[in-house]
């Protein structure tokens, strides 16, 4: 699996709303019968047969890395979820990626320097494009 920042965007902004079980849950119907989510959205890209595995697979990455919570991950394609929250670091990461601004400056500095897009560039990154704004 490729770690992709749309589908990590995704799942954070489903579980600040509060729907991201629905949305999980939703992803397991047909295509044609689906509602549209951000997450729905996000996984547009994923092949229909690597969509569960991309997706436990990210949220796997946020939940070990600290920034959601209430999520045990029990297996490849197993989740138990039980009242799932964004944590505060999750919350910091959310805001880099849902501010265009922000998050173009963070890929822009991240290519022209040859830097690696992991969450520790990015919180550099952020940092540096506060500090630009004042």
């Amino acid at each position: 699996m490729v770690r992709n920042w749309d589908i990590l965007k995704a799942i954070l902004e489903e579980a600040e709303g509060e729907t991201l079980y629905d949305s999980i849950r939703e992803l397991e119907r047909p295509r044609n019968v689906r509602g549209v989510s951000k997450l729905e959205v996000a996984m547009k890209q994923v092949s229909p047969d690597d969509v569960e595995r991309t997706l436990y697979g990210h949220i796997r990455l946020l939940t070990e890395s600290g920034m959601l919570d209430g999520i045990q991950v029990q297996g490849v394609n197993q989740l138990s979820v039980g009242h799932v929250f964004v944590t505060m670091a999750g919350h910091d990461l959310l805001e880099c990626l849902r501010h265009q601004s922000t998050w173009d400056f963070i890929v822009r500095q991240a290519r022209q320097n040859g830097f690696a897009m992991t969450f520790e560039t990015l919180k550099i990154l952020a940092i540096e494009f506060v500090k630009r704004s004042f």
